[in-house]
């Protein structure tokens, strides 16, 4: 049995002539309860350890994450209920709630939330009974602060081509979102225009993430999401268009998708260029190559720090620890520098100014039943002559 607001619901959808009998509290119960039990789970993504690797602030060299707690929600097993009469039970309640809509009495604003859940939740079960295409709903966040939700579709990949990895949701992004919305002071999400940039956003998770986290705190942005594979980029503009319809359109808050190519950053989009606040990048080294290009695209765009300023301009990375990409992974070090104490010139240069260490629940018996991640926090610092 399961409680939302008062209502309870057994695991039986009323049947679809009682439909026009259910409070509109009713119908979000039960869409709720349908959406947290069918939301398919991305695999390693329920951190259950966060350590300091560098640099060390204890002897130890542990740092203490208790202001880090697990994820509030996890996904369900599906409910013994057959799907096909589900869906025909979310298909006729929005064939109701449309016919409500021309009602001039109703709460309009309320059925247009409700018809958007429930095609959402329809997409779901959809999804996960087709072949490849997948739509995923996410919940960030603990209460009392508010619960920022986001949805994205998956995509099939394309045989053969690393460039369409983008088009599924992998574990890094899920939980660099999740450090995002659990520790936002940490990437300096504040009042005062920020600009940010996602690489390889991919299905768009962690841009998404941040787009609702700023509505939530009516804050303002510009946030650029990018990528390249145009299969990639379609996928990522409908992402974005869907999650901006469920919510109210925000003043001086706006993320759009665009293609960025990491190996010519010249032809990107102008405003990007000495300007960018935060860069964001998550499951985004597949090449030894892109550790450098990455490296090229964070000195044309990232701008240099303000003397004085509390917040300044970084890049917050989430890469795999992975038998296949840990050759690809270890060249982070070897493009960045760690940041050092020794004397400074008046040039800059990009170097690690900590790392973490993120350990994961898997969702299947892989690897001893674990998922390791490495967050880096990048940014400027005035370059030593030791490592000219």
């Amino acid at each position: 049995m399961v409680i939302y607001s008062s209502i309870t619901y057994n695991d039986q959808l009323p049947e679809r002539t009682h439909i026009p009998l259910l409070a509109i509290d009713e119908i979000k119960g039960i869409l709720t309860h349908l959406r947290d039990t069918h939301n398919p789970p991305v695999r390693g993504t329920r951190i259950v350890s966060h350590r300091r690797v560098f640099p060390s602030p204890s002897p130890n060299g542990l740092e203490s994450m208790d202001h880090f707690q697990a994820p509030l929600f996890e996904a369900r097993p599906p409910q013994p209920f057959n799907r096909k009469l589900t869906c025909d039970w979310l298909t006729a309640l929005i064939a109701h709630i449309q016919k409500r809509l021309s009602n001039d009495g109703d709460d309009l604003e309320a059925l247009e939330m409700l018809l958007d859940d429930a095609a959402a939740v329809l997409a779901i079960l959809a999804g996960t009974a087709s072949a490849g295409k997948l739509t995923r709903a996410f919940t960030f966040g603990q209460p009392p602060s508010p619960l920022i939700h986001v949805q994205v579709t998956d995509i099939p990949l394309e045989n053969q081509d690393y460039t369409t990895l983008g088009a599924q949701t992998w574990g890094g992004a899920h939980v660099l979102a999740e450090i995002i919305i659990q520790n936002p002071h940490r990437l300096g999400l504040r009042p005062g225009g920020l600009k940010i940039l996602e690489l390889g956003a991919g299905t768009g998770l962690v841009s998404l993430a941040v787009y609702r986290y700023l509505v939530s705190r009516q804050l303002c942005a510009t946030i650029y999401s990018t990528d390249f594979n145009s299969l990639i980029l379609d996928n990522l503009a409908h992402n974005i268009s869907i999650n901006k319809l469920a919510i109210p359109e925000p003043r001086d808050l706006e993320i759009s998708s665009g293609s960025l190519d990491w190996s010519n950053p010249d032809a990107a989009n102008p405003d990007l260029f000495n300007s960018v606040d935060l860069v964001l990048g998550a499951d985004v080294i597949y090449e030894e190559l892109h550790a450098c290009w990455i490296r090229t695209c964070l000195e044309k765009f990232m701008r240099k720090p303000q003397l004085g300023s509390v917040y300044q301009p970084a890049f917050h990375l989430v890469i795999p620890l992975r038998p296949t990409h840990t050759f690809e992974s270890s060249t982070i070090e070897g493009i960045f520098p760690l940041r050092s104490n020794t004397d400074r010139q008046q040039e800059w240069e990009l170097v690690v100014f900590s790392k973490d260490s993120i350990i994961c629940e898997a969702s299947d018996d892989e690897t001893d039943g674990q998922v390791e991640y490495v967050y880096y926090t990048i940014g400027w610092e005035p370059k030593t002559s030791d490592r000219l």
